[in-house]
């Protein structure tokens, strides 16, 4: 035992308590050259932390497999990943893989049966062992483990005993932290249907009925978007240019489904005047240094935009799209692709353009642009928008649905506290996310935290002092490695290669 083992304890190097360590190949003929059906072939993608998984596994037929016959899993081999970016990765091999191969990615770790298969895996899961392999480059182009240093692995090295209670407590504590993540990886979805719910409610009128009733004598929606159409005609324009006939059967809002004090409009009419709705530039072309910013779909994901990523095109370019040039506060809706992603325009991105795959939509200053956006963003906004998709290979929506999209329209004060009420709601479910990222962050320190405490000696009473209590005697690691070390002495002298050795040697004397 040394001073920083536990009682019982040994440290020692892999390779002393293995019967075997080593990889495969990939066969003759490659990828190509594998069966639908036969024996399996275990690769990279098959070994993972939470154990192995039948997904992608590829299949030898006997001459392929004869050649790697060096490289036959047994039940419970350990597998460990030894190259790329799965490198670390570890599990066991279940019980159905027996006789199956390995590739080159893939390292079989076979340890003598009076060790813990399950310990020495759970021992390289750890977070020592992980960055350990994690903290050196090997190789040429990517991360590699050689045999060798799969062989210098320290290990420490607990009495049997205690190694199968190890495993247990690891497998008991990991089943507690899989059900807590399992419960986690619900919440998302729960908070996209709470945001959709509120959402719904709000631009159907329903989240602000009490308000309503309060507020009886106010302006009608009608008559806020009678005095918008009148600021267009008084300026002699119309509400955008020549564009595709809109879908049949999509704008189907009607008065009977909303309040009696909304209004059902368009949303072109809803717009600035002489800013009407449209997309933006065909081709701009290579990213520019100092070039002039133009947003992309790909830009917005989530309905957030990213300003890292924006691209630049030349003045050139830009100048022949000055229609679509965006102002801060503009709207953005995208149309082709993935449609129906909203964001705002930032004050730093006033003079940008935009792409043909999105429309720029400016609203009237009498509306309440965080309004319409939460509008857009709305269920049934999101579907009309799904039924008016058009295209095979690149499915869109044409500008003129775009420009006949139905907002249903609540008085200006009552959406200023539609917007009040959503912000409050979302703040909630923001609050959570929150939440749930630093609970996400926890389980998964939990998790190493408690491989750390495992292989430290603290997660289950020492089988010395278990063994003190109730009177008995125990067998420490040093026992076991002193039978593995006689085992492999005997192996050796009694292996066909040593065998023929003595017989040359008694031939020659």
């Amino acid at each position: 035992m040394t001073e920083d083992c536990p009682e019982g304890w040994e440290f020692v190097k892999l390779g002393l308590i293995t019967s075997k360590v080593g990889s495969g190949s990939t066969p003759r003929g490659g990828s190509e050259s594998y069966q639908q059906t036969g024996i399996p072939l275990i690769r990279s993608m098959n070994v993972r932390f939470e154990g192995f998984t039948k997904e992608g596994l590829a299949f030898l037929n006997q001459k392929q497999a004869d050649a790697l016959k060096e490289v036959t899993v047994r039940r419970d081999d350990v597998l460990l990943n030894i190259t790329g970016a799965s490198i670390g990765r570890v599990t066991q091999a279940p019980a159905f893989m027996e006789g199956a191969r390995v590739n080159q990615h893939v390292c079989i770790i076979r340890p003598f049966h009076d060790i813990d298969a399950a310990y020495v895996s759970r021992y390289l899961a750890s977070p020592s062992v992980q960055q350990m392999i994690w903290g050196e480059q090997y190789g040429v182009t990517r991360q590699a483990l050689t045999k060798s240093q799969i062989l210098d692995f320290q290990i420490p090295l607990a009495p049997p005993n205690e190694q199968r209670r190890i495993v247990e407590r690891i497998d008991a504590l990991f089943e507690q932290v899989t059900s807590a993540r399992d419960h986690l990886s619900r919440v998302p979805m729960i908070l996209k249907r709470f945001r959709q719910a509120v959402l719904a409610a709000a631009c159907s009128g329903r989240l602000t009925e009490d308000w309503r009733a309060e507020h009886p004598a106010i302006e009608s929606g009608r008559t806020l978007a009678e005095r918008i159409r009148q600021s267009h005609v008084a300026q002699g324009l119309g509400h955008g240019g020549q564009a595709a006939t809109p879908t049949e059967d999509v704008h189907n809002v009607t008065q009977d489904a909303i309040p009696d004090t909304w209004a059902v409009e368009e949303l072109k009419v809803l717009c600035q005047p002489g800013r009407s709705i449209t997309y933006g530039i065909l081709k701009p072309g290579p990213n520019v240094s100092g070039g002039v910013p133009y947003i992309r779909v790909a830009d917005f994901p989530n309905n957030r935009l990213k300003l890292e990523g924006i691209r630049r095109t030349t003045k050139q370019i830009a100048d022949m799209y000055r229609r679509s040039a965006l102002h801060e506060g503009d709207l953005l809706l995208s149309i082709r692709g993935t449609a129906g992603r909203v964001c705002r325009v930032p004050a730093q991105l006033d003079g940008a353009n935009i792409t043909q795959d999105t429309a720029r939509i400016s609203i009237h200053r009498e509306l309440s642009s965080d309004y319409v956006e939460f509008y857009l963003q709305s269920p049934s906004t999101q579907k009309r928008l799904e039924a008016a998709m058009k295209g095979v290979a690149v499915r869109g929506v044409n500008i003129g649905d775009v420009r006949v999209l139905q907002v249903a329209l609540p008085p200006r004060v009552e959406q200023d506290e539609i917007v009040r009420r959503i912000g409050a709601m979302l703040k909630i479910a923001e609050a959570i996310e929150q939440r749930l990222l630093k609970a996400t962050v926890s389980a998964d320190k939990l998790a190493h935290s408690i491989l750390a405490k495992a292989f430290r000696g603290e997660l289950v009473l020492a089988e010395a002092e278990l063994a003190r209590r109730e009177g008995r005697e125990y067998e420490p690691a040093s026992v076991v490695l002193e039978r593995i070390r006689a085992e492999k002495e005997n192996h050796v002298k009694a292996s066909p290669a040593t065998k023929r050795k003595l017989r040359k040697a008694s031939a020659h004397v």
